[in-house]
């Protein structure tokens, strides 16, 4: 996760990649097994379901 910004209260799960330059707003949740493609921004309160790629920006709100 080189050069990731995490924001406050994520909950990452196991076996999470998280590209570089990502940028993860607050209370974000990832469960286990995502993929997440590089330089994108994911909104705050963002939920992402296991074993999902994410190759867009998400915005706030969106669940995946």
């Amino acid at each position: 996760m080189h050069n990731v910004q995490i924001g406050e209260n994520c909950i990452i799960v196991a076996q999470v990649g998280i590209s570089g330059s990502t940028r993860l707003g607050n209370n974000v949740t990832i469960a286990g097994q995502v993929g997440v493609f590089g330089h994108l921004k994911i909104g705050n309160n963002v939920m992402i379901a296991s074993q999902s790629c994410v190759s867009v920006n998400l915005c706030d709100g969106e669940q995946v």
